[in-house]
Formats: C-alpha cells, sequence, structure tokens
C-alpha cells in the first residue's frame, strides 16, 4: 500500500521527530567519503556521528510505561515495530514494509468464531482475529533470538494486573482492545464488586421510584447494593452545589461531611447509600431528608452492584503463541487490517531475564535493557548525555532489505535545557540541528537550512473548573471561584487573537481552533483529512458561530466582554466572589523562561484589556507559575490554568477521544466525561451517552466498525460537544522550526506523510568525522547558518 506526500499540514509526525526536524540543504553539494589508499597508509573504515540533543532527560524507556517524546526517543533508536513505514520508490510518499514481521497480518476471523471457545460473533468473517508470522532473524543485541515465546511473555507481563504499566491500555481499552484483556489487567481486583453507572445512555438502569430500603443500606429491585463516590454527588445535584447548601445552612462543615464521607467508603471511594450517609450528605436540611427528593437528586450520581471481580487465567487472554515464530491477536471489536498493521508501528517486548531482575528499574539505565534495533545504548548519564552505536546484530544491516539506511555509526545526545546554549553548540558545529525559539525567527527565517516540521498535537488552555478545588486555593482578597463559570472560561478563550499569539509568542505554530489539526487522517485508505470533512467543517463552524471555516477567528473581545460580565454577576449572586476580590489566576508551565513569560504576557494583557470596561476592569491577572511537575497537578486538581498539548495516533482520530473523554486521561479537572451527557443526532435519531460512553461506542462498542462517515460525525459531534463544555480552548497547532547543520542531509526536502523528512533512517552524511572535524577547524568553530 502506498500513499502521496500531503500538504505542509499534510499527517503524522512519527517516532523521529527530533532527528528529522533537519534539512536537506547544504552549502557544499553532497559527496559521498571514500577513504583514500596509499602504499603507506592503513585503510580504515570511517565512522559518521550524528549530533542531537534533547531539552529534556527521559526517565524511563520501558516499552511498557514510556510517556513523553524524551522518553521514546532511545525507543524509536533501539527497536522496531512489526511494521513500519518508508519512502516510496518515487521519494514522495510512503509505504509499509514489514520490520519483526515477516508477512501482513493474515485475517482469521471465520476460524475463531466457528470454534466457539472465544467471544466472537460466530457469523463474524472479519477484523477480530489476526495471525502475524515474525521476523525469524530478529534477536537481541546479544544474539537471543526473540520469538513468539518473547511476545508472549512480554504481552503478559504488560498486562499483568501487579505491573499497572501504563501502555496496557493500548491493548486493554485501545483500538487493539485484546479478548479479556482488560479482565485480565484489573485481576488484582477480585472478590470485590463490581460496580456500574447507574445512568447509561441518557436513561437509569434502575430507576430511583424502584429503589428499596432494607437492613444496612438501599438496593436496586433485585437486591444489589447502590453506592456512590467521593467525587460526586458532593461537588452537585442535578446542578445545585452541595457545597453552596452547606455554606448557606451553616449546619455543618462542607470539608468535615467529606471527612465523614471518606470514613464510610471502601477502599475504590465506594460509599453506600444508607441512612448515615445520607444524614451526612443532606445535614444541612437538619434531617435525614431520605425519600422522594433525595432519590431524585441522587439517581443520576449512583452507582449499582453488579457481581464481583473474579480471576481470569492468561490462557482466556486474546493473545496466542500459534507456532515458534506466530502469534495471533484477538480482539474485542472488528478492526481493519490497515489499522491494524498501523497500530504495531511501535512494539512492546521486553527481554525475559533483564525485566526479571527488576520490573520497575527496566529500561532506566545501560544495564537494565537491551536493543534489539538499528542501534544499541551504550551510555546514559541521567541529565547529560546518551551514546548509542551502531548494533551490529541488528537484522537489517545483512537481510538486503534496509540498503543506505541508518547511516550513522553513532549518535550522540546531549540533555541541554538552556536554548541559548543549544544554539551556541549549533553554530559552532558541535550539535547536527537545534531547535529555533520565537526570537531567531528574524535572524533565521530565511536561512536555506531552516526546514519547518508539521506536528500532529494541539495545544490549550486547560482550565481548573470544580469550585471546591478552587476555592481550597483561595486566600483572602484573592478570588479563584469565578473560574469555574463557564461564561468566564469562554471569556477567556474570545480574549486571545490567536493569530497575533503565534505570531508573537511561538516561533512558527499555527493558530488553532480544534482539538484536532490538518495532520488526522480519517481515511487510511485514500488519505483524506479529518479537518477537511464537511461534518468536522460544520461542527466548528456551527461552535464559533460562523458561516464558512474562513471566517473563524477565535477572538471577538466584544462578546468576551459581556460574558465576563455575566460571569461576574453570577458569582456575585451566588456569594462566591466579592466586590472587592481582585481575580488572580496561575499558568503553569514547565519552568520560568523567556518563551514561556512572554506567553503569560500575553494572555494577561488580552484578558485585561478585553475587561476594560467591565466591572472585572483592573481586577484579573494572569500569572506564570513555574511547576515541573504541572501536569500531574493538574490532575489533582492543584492548578488553575495550565497548556496541555494532546496529538499522535494521526491514523486513527477516533482513538484521540479518549484524552477529552475518559477522565484519567484528561486534563480538565472539574470536568467528568462519566457524568456529563451529549445528544448526537446519528441517522435522524437522536441519541444521548455521557461522554465518556460516546467514546466506548466510536472507539469500541457499537460504531466501532459504523460506516466511515456515520463515525466522522459522531467524532464531530463529540469535538463540539468538548468545546461546547468550555474546559479547555485551543490555542495553537504545533509546527517545529529548526536548522540543519552542514555535515547531513535528509532524504527529501518535503514533508512526506508518516515519514517526515526521513529521519536516521535515511539521513545522508556529506562528511565523515574526521572530515567533518577538519571543516569546523577551518571554519574557526563557527558556522554561517
Amino acid at each position: 500500500m502506498k500513499k502521496q506526500v500531503l500538504a505542509f499540514l499534510g499527517a503524522a509526525l512519527l517516532m523521529f521527530t527530533a532527528v528529522s526536524s533537519v534539512s536537506c540543504d547544504t552549502a557544499e553539494p553532497p559527496q559521498e567519503s571514500v577513504p583514500q589508499e596509499s602504499e603507506n597508509s592503513v585503510v580504515t573504515n570511517p565512522t559518521y556521528t550524528y549530533n542531537d540533543y534533547l531539552e529534556e532527560s527521559p526517565s524511563t524507556w520501558s516499552p511498557f510505561n514510556w510517556k513523553t517524546d524524551e522518553d521514546k526517543y532511545i525507543l524509536s533508536l533501539t527497536q522496531m515495530g512489526l511494521y513500519d513505514f518508508i519512502l516510496d520508490e518515487s521519494g514522495e510518499g510512503y509505504e509499509m514494509v514489514w520490520e519483526m514481521a515477516a508477512s501482513d497480518p493474515v485475517d482469521v476471523t471465520e476460524q475463531y468464531a466457528k470454534s466457539g471457545k472465544w467471544p466472537i460473533p460466530a457469523n463474524a468473517t472479519a477484523g477480530y482475529a489476526y495471525k502475524i508470522s515474525l521476523n525469524s532473524a530478529a534477536c537481541w543485541e546479544d544474539g537471543t533470538p526473540i520469538n513468539a515465546d518473547t511476545y508472549l511473555y512480554s504481552m503478559q507481563q504488560l498486562l499483568d494486573s501487579g505491573n499497572k504499566n501504563y501502555r496496557a491500555s493500548d491493548y486493554t481499552t485501545g483500538t487493539l482492545a485484546l479478548i479479556n484483556g482488560y479482565e485480565f489487567y484489573n485481576n488484582d481486583k477480585a472478590g470485590k464488586p463490581i460496580y456500574r453507572d447507574n445512568m447509561v445512555d441518557g436513561e437509569y438502569v434502575h430507576p430511583f421510584d424502584t429503589w428499596e430500603k432494607g437492613g444496612d443500606g438501599v438496593y436496586t429491585a433485585s437486591g444489589d447494593p447502590i453506592v456512590f463516590t467521593l467525587d460526586s454527588p458532593l461537588t452537585s445535584l442535578n446542578g445545585y452545589s452541595i457545597q453552596g447548601w452547606y455554606e448557606e445552612s451553616g449546619k455543618k462543615d462542607f470539608a468535615l461531611c467529606i471527612e465523614e464521607l471518606r470514613a464510610l467508603a471502601d477502599e475504590n471511594g465506594y460509599v453506600p447509600v444508607t441512612d448515615e450517609s445520607i444524614s451526612l450528605l443532606f445535614s444541612f436540611t437538619g434531617s435525614v431528608h431520605w425519600g422522594y427528593e433525595a432519590r431524585k437528586h441522587l439517581a443520576a450520581y449512583v452507582y449499582y452492584g453488579d457481581g464481583e471481580y473474579t480471576l481470569v487465567d492468561w490462557s482466556k487472554v486474546g493473545f496466542l503463541k500459534t507456532g515458534d515464530y506466530e502469534i495471533t491477536l484477538l480482539l474485542k471489536n472488528p478492526v481493519d487490517l490497515l489499522l491494524v498493521k498501523y497500530n504495531l508501528t511501535t512494539n512492546f517486548i521486553v527481554k525475559k531475564d533483564l525485566y526479571e531482575q527488576d520490573k520497575t528499574a527496566y529500561a532506566t539505565s545501560t544495564q537494565s535493557y537491551m536493543s534489539y534495533g538499528p542501534y544499541k545504548l551504550v551510555t546514559y548519564a541521567a541529565g547529560k548525555v546518551m551514546v548509542l552505536e551502531r548494533n551490529e546484530g541488528w537484522y537489517g544491516y545483512s537481510d538486503g532489505k534496509h540498503p543506505d539506511q541508518f547511516a550513522a555509526t553513532t549518535v550522540n545526545c546531549a540533555v541541554i535545557t538552556d536554548r541559548e546554549q543549544a544554539l551556541g553548540e549549533f553554530i559552532a558545529g558541535k550539535l547536527d540541528r537545534v531547535s529555533l525559539s520565537p526570537g531567531d525567527m528574524e535572524k533565521y527565517k530565511d536561512s536555506k537550512f531552516i526546514l519547518y516540521t508539521p506536528q500532529d498535537f494541539t495545544s490549550k488552555l486547560s482550565f481548573n473548573g470544580d469550585i471546591n478545588a478552587l476555592k481550597k486555593r483561595e486566600t483572602e482578597g484573592v478570588n479563584k471561584s469565578i473560574l469555574a463559570y463557564k461564561d468566564f472560561r469562554k471569556a477567556i478563550s474570545l480574549s486571545i487573537n490567536r493569530e497575533e499569539f503565534c505570531n508573537q509568542c511561538t516561533a512558527t505554530h499555527e493558530a488553532g481552533y480544534g482539538l484536532y489539526n490538518y495532520m488526522y487522517v480519517c481515511n487510511p485508505e485514500t488519505g483524506a483529512l479529518y479537518r477537511e470533512n464537511a461534518a468536522a467543517k460544520d461542527a466548528l463552524c456551527k461552535f464559533y458561530g460562523v458561516n464558512n471555516v474562513a471566517e473563524i477567528t477565535g477572538y471577538d473581545p466584544d462578546t468576551a466582554k459581556e460574558l465576563f460580565e455575566s460571569a461576574y454577576n453570577s458569582c456575585l449572586k451566588d456569594e462566591n466572589i466579592s466586590e472587592t476580590d481582585n481575580i488572580v489566576l496561575e499558568l503553569s508551565v514547565a519552568r520560568d523562561d523567556e518563551a514561556n513569560r512572554n506567553v503569560v504576557a500575553f494572555i494577561n494583557t488580552a484578558v485585561q484589556e478585553a475587561a476594560l470596561g467591565t466591572p472585572l476592569e483592573g481586577r484579573i491577572s494572569i500569572v506564570l507559575k513555574a511547576d515541573s511537575k504541572f501536569y500531574d497537578n493538574c490532575k489533582r486538581g492543584l492548578t488553575d490554568i495550565i497548556i496541555s498539548t494532546w496529538g499522535g495516533n494521526a491514523m486513527d482520530p477516533f482513538s484521540l477521544m479518549e484524552c477529552y473523554c475518559v477522565n484519567d486521561k484528561h486534563y480538565e479537572y472539574g470536568f467528568d466525561g462519566e457524568k456529563e451527557f451529549l445528544t448526537v443526532t446519528v441517522d435522524e435519531e437522536e441519541i444521548t451517552k455521557t461522554f465518556t460512553d460516546w467514546y466506548i461506542a466510536l472507539s469500541a462498542g457499537e460504531y466501532a466498525s459504523a460506516p466511515l462517515q456515520r463515525r466522522i460525525n459522531i467524532l464531530a459531534a463529540l469535538e463540539q460537544g468538548i468545546l461546547e463544555q468550555g474546559f479547555t480552548t485551543p490555542l495553537y497547532y504545533r509546527v517545529s522550526a529548526s536548522l540543519n547543520g552542514r555535515k547531513t542531509q535528509n532524504a527529501t526536502q518535503t514533508y512526506v506523510q508518516n515519514i517526515g523528512f526521513g529521519g536516521m533512517r535515511y539521513i545522508k552524511f556529506v562528511y565523515d568525522d574526521e572530515e567533518w572535524a577538519a571543516y569546523v577547524a577551518e571554519s574557526n568553530n563557527s558556522f554561517n547558518y
């Protein structure tokens, strides 16, 4: 299968982002370095070192637990997926090839459907089961063979409930969710009760007028216990603030109520509905208040018991060894062959003996990790440097299928946190590429060495909208509660001129208005982009109130003024702000540097200007807070605003919605995807589900294999629905700018979908190490770019 190059914002940027961000333009014509012979000389093989850098040090490069691009850097050079993308013969498009696999997946759905041993529909003919032959030449760097047992052991460890690996979700709830993978992952819950949401698709599973009191609790008509959690309904019941009721009544301290309820909860935070818990929950009324109204308020927020978790044996999980060099995947939901291959371009295997030595420390040092890709890790000094050398045991150097690929003999990657230092080392010839900051663009924007790399990431403001969490962060005269009001959050959004923001605060990023940018492909067979689909365009037009996407600016200071005033009046009426309070909101960033200071200053000025002429004039300040753990703290309700970024999996935009709809994934504290509902028109029928249930239905449920346009329509409705909630607002689509050094050249000057500009696979060297050292010396350790 081949696909052609897309335009500038064409498609996914994959694993070699940092390395592929280099230019193929050189000051001198490309030349091959050939060792010269003489009667008195000894011929030596030239060496080719690529000098790279990261701004942060990876914490782990375990295939089970990597999270960041920095974590993925080492993996990208030391492993191979079952399949991968390479340039096609034209050099202007891509095609998929076998790497750790020996052939394409073979659909064997009918075989397993007919067996009756697996929960696959008996009449299924495709999409549920795939057999994959493995590359028998693959081995670890020490020569240990990689076979089906390697994959079987690794998958079992990845999903083991005792390990709770970050990447387990790829095979428990993701596109390649395995049969019983999720259940096996939850074996640590065996014997514990299963609680299910009482509200499904906008309807009560057990209507509140059928509940029965008995013994020590409240039960469904079928005798299952009714419970609620410490997260809700404590914040609100049917739109009313429980905390507000407590404060109005003055009969009991809300914080004390929470602590007393916590004492009644089980280890997973479930509180049984009993006279005692209801009395605590509604004690502001001065009575137990158990009756119709209490049940009505609680009904949408409770869970009902549905048996217990049971132990699932590994033999029941849909990952099978079906030959010494053959595995078979049995999937919970049907998946197209192309998406199976795409999702297997990253790998998950670990080396058993190293992993068993210390599972938590695997891939955190050279001693705890081993390669099976083109390079091997020989040096790792946290926060300083990583050195990778050619892995001579890699099959690709001898199989005849990888000519002129992975030319670098060594990759030196330093950790350089200071951008000016990185630029200085690049100018001196010590680095082979450098990322540009906004301040660099005026000088280098016309350089023939500059390269612009579109990325599949959207950066956005993520707000804390939980009034209880915000109140805890307030001090005398400083208000944060107003951020819980949707109108205030939307006013901030409309205050920001995104075009100006990108021009002033970023090197190359483009103004962003949707959760998805123009990199996402909704039809892998044709390469059609989601953002260009009529449904996706219509969703943004409806949200921004325009008729055409060309009219979208996201900037409307007049409406922002109205919303600031509306939010203030509501907050004042609710007694959540005083007439003299100042609003001080912290925008948490990783570090206090010039780039982040410029970002915060721009947003602060924009908001203050939009508030002119309103009761909030001169009373709003957005300030920078340096916090290296701001992502973690955001999920704990300990931030006001952050700039969060989501992207990846650009060939499967449906799966990305997990990052916005699933509570333990998104960064919008106060938004509960399991409790907020969205009504979507599907084939002229209005259907209501929670955001979480819509994501599940779209990725793994009844719409996972629906006609493509129907899935796109639902995805677009979900995107609009998330934007309407106002907990997040897009700022920009990420595009990086970099300079390429004179030592190397790329395979292509045009960005190619799934390939970038060639990356380490295709990089060519104009100079070997000896020649480059001489050239640097001749240039007095300084180059003009």
